[in-house]
């Protein structure tokens, strides 16, 4: 049987600045805020995706270039393998093209209990596909790199990277601009011993179920 959101996770999920849902372990949407609807409509994905009680993994092929990809990167935050996931993959839309959509998903802490866990799943879009821009393996542009930049210059207290256009960029830009990588985001268990504490008992009871 299908779980619930209390009235206040319900209202908190809809003030939210996303295009976001809520969904259980099994990837049942429990939730969804009125970005999500209007998100859905706007970019002509599947009318399931804007129904609670609809299955949100199972829904990934119809409207998701590489959906086993992006199931894997949401399954290992559900099976509790991290403790939030941030990758970007390409999306069908008919009406606006295909695009380049972020996916974010992290857990609503604290949960009741692991079998009762919840997850939020942002979605964001980033973009048009640029057609001929492919993924290249990391060695592939290091000499050209090191080629153009002998010296990095690094800011000391944010650590943006200052490129050739006096641009300052965030290390993950200046990364994919470079070698034409992709990431996706996870928190390591120290950073979340320090950042949140609150939370980290609980990712602990969530961390061991399928």
């Amino acid at each position: 049987m299908s779980q619930s959101l209390s009235p206040s996770a319900t209202q908190s999920i809809d003030t939210v600045p996303h295009n976001a849902l809520v969904i259980d372990r099994h990837g049942t949407i429990l939730s969804l805020n009125n970005r999500w609807r209007a998100c859905c409509k706007e970019y002509s994905l599947p009318s399931q995706l804007a129904k609670v009680g609809s299955n949100y993994l199972e829904l990934l092929p119809e409207w998701v270039v590489e959906p086993t990809l992006l199931h894997n990167v949401l399954k290992s935050t559900l099976g509790g393998e991290r403790l939030v996931a941030s990758t970007d993959c390409t999306i069908l839309c008919i009406s606006k093209g295909r695009r380049v959509f972020r996916f974010e998903a992290f857990p609503l802490l604290p949960a009741p209990s692991p079998e009762k866990a919840m997850w939020a799943i942002a979605h964001q879009d980033a973009g048009p596909v640029v057609e001929g821009h492919h993924i290249q393996p990391l060695t592939a542009h290091l000499s050209t790199m090191k080629q153009t930049f002998k010296f990095i210059p690094i800011c000391a207290s944010c650590k943006s990277i200052r490129n050739n256009q006096e641009e300052w960029l965030t290390i993950e830009r200046f990364l994919q601009m470079q070698l034409h990588v992709q990431f996706t985001h996870d928190i390591c268990p120290e950073c979340i011993r320090q950042l949140y504490p609150q939370y980290a008992d609980a990712f602990k009871e969530t961390s061991g179920q399928p």
